[in-house]
Parts: C-alpha cells; structure tokens; sequence
C-alpha cells in the first residue's frame, strides 16, 4: 500500500511515544518473529522493531521481507524501525464503539 507524506508523518508522530515490540538479533528475522510482528500490527496497526548488530539480515533484505508481508517501512531511524499494516477491521469495532 502506497502512503502518501501527510500519512507518514502522522504515523511518525504517533511512534514516537511506542517502545519497540520487538527485538531482532542473531537469528534474523525468522517466520516466528514474523508471525509475532503481523500479530502486533494485527492489534495496533503501527509498531516498533529494534534491529540489534547481530542482525544477519541486510536492511534492504528486512525491508523486502516487510514488503512481502504487506507491511509499510514508515522509518528507520539508526537501529529503530517504525512498521505499520493497515487493519480496517480495527477501524470497524473503534467506530462501533462510540
């Protein structure tokens, strides 16, 4: 999904204030951290991941792997990636609730 500069900077905004939900190290970005990811993202829409230095994965492997799975690369900053996954789902039950 295409976002366009007003939608990622509002995303950014909103990350600043998120811990990140997940760490990925020695073992890359394996299928159950991915699993793990599209869970949170399920629940949230919008994460954060810390890549640590033991990291085998390239960050333009990491980012091909997000893209495969649907999901926005919306920063990287240093060692900190913002995701985020549309869930219209979500959108729903908030809008049912008020």
């Amino acid at each position: 999904m295409q976002l366009h500069s007003k939608e990622r900077a509002q995303l950014r905004a909103q990350a600043q204030v998120l811990e990140p939900m997940f760490q990925i190290g020695i073992g890359g970005l394996s299928d159950t951290v991915m699993i793990q990811i599209k869970a949170n993202l399920k629940r949230n829409e919008l994460g954060k991941v810390t890549v640590l230095e033991t990291c085998p994965d390239t960050p333009s492997d990491l980012q091909d792997k997000f893209n495969a799975q649907a999901i926005d690369v919306i920063q990287v900053i240093g060692r900190s990636w913002v995701l985020y996954q549309k869930n219209h789902d979500l959108k729903r039950r908030k809008a049912k609730k008020t």
